[in-house]
Parts: C-alpha cells; sequence; structure tokens
C-alpha cells in the first residue's frame, strides 16, 4: 500500500497522521492527540508512523533523549500530500456529507479551495480537458505491463 493510497480513506489512522503531519503547524510532536482522536492502539500507530517515515512522507527528529522522544515533520513529499488531502475532503464534502464539517480558510479571511490547473497556461482542469502521456516504457492505464 503506498502513502497516498493509505492516506486517501481506506485507513484512518495514517489519514489522520498524514492531516495532521501537512497542517498548519506540521509537526507531530503530541501524537497522544493522534491517538486519542483515532482510539488506535500505540502500536498500530507507531507502526504508521515507520512505514510514512520509510516512504519519505515523514521525517523522525528527536527531542528528548531522557526519556527517548520524538517528533515527526513532514517532509516536502509530506506537505505537499496536503493538497492532495485537501482536494480529497472537499469531494467527500460535496459527496458524502449534509454539510461540511470543517471548512479551511485562507489568510484573507474567505474559505479555500483546492483546484487543478495546468501548469503553463493557468487554466483549470475540468473534465475531457485533459490526457495521460505514459513517461515510462511499460505502462498503460491498467498499470505496469512487464
Amino acid at each position: 500500500m503506498t502513502p497516498v493510497s493509505m492516506s486517501s480513506g481506506s485507513d484512518p489512522v495514517t489519514a489522520k497522521l498524514c492531516r495532521r503531519a501537512s497542517g498548519r503547524r506540521p509537526s507531530l510532536a503530541a501524537v497522544s492527540l493522534v491517538v486519542t482522536s483515532t482510539a488506535a492502539p500505540r502500536d498500530i500507530l507507531a507502526a504508521r508512523l515507520r512505514h510514512l517515515v520509510e516512504a519519505g512522507v515523514l521525517e523522525k527528529i528527536p527531542y528528548s533523549e531522557r526519556p527517548p522522544r520524538f517528533e515527526y515533520r513532514a517532509t516536502e513529499a509530506g506537505r505537499e500530500l496536503g493538497d492532495v488531502l485537501h482536494l480529497l475532503r472537499q469531494w467527500g464534502d460535496r459527496h458524502l456529507a449534509d454539510r461540511p464539517p470543517v471548512v479551511v480558510e485562507h489568510s484573507c479571511g474567505a474559505d479555500l479551495e483546492a483546484v487543478v490547473v495546468c501548469r503553463s497556461c493557468g487554466q483549470a482542469a475540468e473534465n475531457g480537458s485533459s490526457g495521460i502521456r505514459f513517461m515510462v516504457p511499460g505502462w498503460s492505464v491498467t498499470g505496469a505491463t512487464a
């Protein structure tokens, strides 16, 4: 399972960790907050954190030697994952909720909306306006063919 698929909702513990790590305060020094809010056993939480560190989404940084304690900070990849999670939250708010349980605000005070745009012309990517170009030999729409 990839970090992205794990954070897409198939694993609520990992999704919560990714959201916390890529948020306004991108650090998980107090993992007990995540344990409390997910009711996750510590061994499950430790396994997910270890997986996210190995995948390059989080980095583990010691902040106390006695007792040994660590905080987890989002890497560049982890911070980028926050954008993906924001898009997934927006989709869920539109299709799975009567009303959004939370609204993300921009620093100007307006509601923030994630939009996928063309890196060249800046136009929003809408259904039917994009296509796939395979950059690695042996790939097709069904995945790796070799």
